[in-house]
């Protein structure tokens, strides 16, 4: 194995006492002495800082550091300070309650010195807090066929519906050019970073290992269903379709986003309907229904027959129960 590039784990961490020992246990003997761990504390409310920095009293590993928000930022400016603050060649996002599969970096290591890679896809394990579920998620097909291809990015993130960066290491780089442009949200702002990186063009390669146990963690933001948390949504999906056409001139691949969109539109407005959020729904529509339908109206002339078909039954059936349901 040649030279294995360095890494820098980034953590943030917000209210995480009762598992971010756990997650240090199993990254830091793993590290690398050319590597760094820089964690970041989002002004939690609990002990998550005191038990992080008793903890790293006792390592050996030097290359550890510890900060500290004095006010609470949000996860989206917390990765952005942590990506400014790294230095080493990849980047690799570790959240504070997952845990890293043993034998996890030496696999990442082998595949970063053995190719040209900008981003390193990897399987991992979903799993609940009680470990009686643990289920190996693969990131589909889409990884497999364009492996170490210079196909874009934004296809294979429509094709697995990947959009995690916990299970990316990405060249560090790649994430300090596209971290000024990401604008804040509190929720799904690694959907913002990917579509961003996407425009780079980056160089993939796919691990077919698991390398993180991925916590179903109830109290996560990303299950919270606030207002705010619906806007975030159906916000980065709109702009990865604005950006990406943009830059695309390919008008199967266009339509094929757009689909891809407009899918997620319809799933998670019913979604609202069965779970009768409908006082949020009808700000959501005032909001972004006009914009969607916009996309819908192209992707009729971008689409196949029978796809266009396929989605107009769908579009027209989720709007004859909207209509039934606000006039």
């Amino acid at each position: 194995m040649k030279q294995a590039p360095s890494i820098s784990f980034l953590i943030p961490v917000f209210n995480t006492e009762k598992f971010v020992i756990e997650c240090l246990n199993s990254l830091l003997p793993q590290i690398y002495a050319t590597d760094e761990v820089i964690i970041l504390n989002d002004c939690s409310t609990d002990n998550s800082l005191m038990v992080i920095q008793d903890y790293i009293k006792h390592q050996a590993h030097k290359n550890i550091k510890v900060f500290s928000n004095y006010q609470n930022q949000g996860i989206s400016l917390v990765r952005n300070e942590l990506i400014c603050k790294a230095s080493k060649d990849f980047v690799w996002f570790v959240d504070s309650d997952d845990i890293v599969v043993e034998s996890a970096l030496l696999n990442v290591k082998e595949c970063l010195s053995n190719n040209k890679i900008d981003i390193l896809c990897c399987n991992y394990f979903n799993w609940t807090e009680n470990n009686k579920k643990k289920k190996k998620k693969g990131l589909g097909k889409a990884f497999v066929r364009f492996n170490n291809k210079p196909y874009p990015l934004k296809w294979i993130l429509m094709k697995s519906d990947d959009n995690y960066l916990w299970n990316k290491i990405c060249r560090r780089e790649l994430l300090q050019e596209v971290v000024l442009e990401i604008q804040h949200r509190k929720y799904f702002e690694d959907i913002e970073i990917l579509t961003s990186i996407a425009c780079l063009n980056p160089v993939l390669n796919y691990l077919n290992y698991p390398v993180i146990k991925y916590r179903q963690n109830p109290t996560s933001l990303v299950k919270h269903r606030t207002l705010e948390s619906f806007f975030n949504y159906f916000e980065v999906y709109l702009n990865r379709y604005n950006i990406w056409s943009q830059n695309s001139n390919d008008t199967y691949l266009q339509g094929y986003f757009s689909l891809k969109i407009l899918s997620r539109y319809i799933s998670m407005t019913q979604e609202m309907i069965e779970n009768e959020e409908l006082q949020e729904l009808r700000k959501i529509l005032d909001n972004f229904d006009d914009r969607y339908r916009l996309i819908y109206n192209a992707s009729q002339k971008k689409l196949n027959f029978i796809r266009a078909l396929k989605l107009r039954i769908k579009w027209k059936k989720l709007h004859n129960k909207l209509d039934s349901l606000f006039g």
